[in-house]
């Protein structure tokens, strides 16, 4: 699903977008950046477009799930089949006490479900800390080992360990005893 999900957003959706303000629609469309990790939302009319990185995204929920925009839903011009198919994301940017709040109006009920599964995992994913992945960001490489070399241990370095099924404490065991 999450796979679906990224190849059509990667290319761009369309959508409707519905502003919170006064409930005004327009067409548009959402993408995300190949590097997945920033939602890029387009509105046609007024050539506006906002880019939301997903871990600044705080909740991704289904329109007809949230009661406060149940009742609001005549102010803002949408059916309950609108409701059935939208989405409602809330964006916190860091440093700052506001949110902003978007509807997106997918084509149907089916890829809205999917654009909020695909979203909260993606989420999830953009918000977790990763470690550095090279020698240049800090990881450091772990020493080479020399493994014809025999390692010399200190005594009582392996007590309480079991030793492998049929052998014995004083043999000394090759690969291929274990297998």
């Amino acid at each position: 699903m999450t796979k679906e999900f990224t190849q059509r957003a990667c290319a761009g959706v369309q959508c409707e977008l519905v502003s919170m303000a006064n409930g005004t629609r327009q067409q548009g469309s959402y993408s995300l950046n190949d590097a997945l990790s920033e939602l890029v939302i387009a509105a046609f009319d007024s050539q506006k477009e906002a880019r939301w990185p997903l871990e600044w995204i705080s909740s991704v929920e289904r329109a007809n799930e949230v009661q406060w925009l149940k009742v609001k839903k005549l102010e803002l011009g949408l059916s309950d089949s609108d409701l059935a198919r939208g989405l409602l994301l809330s964006c916190a940017r860091p440093q700052s006490s506001s949110r902003d709040l978007m509807i997106l109006l997918e084509q149907n009920a089916r890829h809205r479900e999917v654009a909020h599964a695909a979203l909260r995992i993606l989420k999830v994913f953009a918000s977790a800390e990763t470690p550095p992945s090279s020698p240049k960001q800090g990881l450091q490489a772990l020493p080479a080992v020399d493994v014809a070399r025999p390692v010399l241990l200190p005594a009582g370095a392996l007590s309480g360990l079991e030793s492998p099924k049929g052998s014995s404490p004083g043999r000394r065991m090759r690969w291929e005893d274990e297998m």
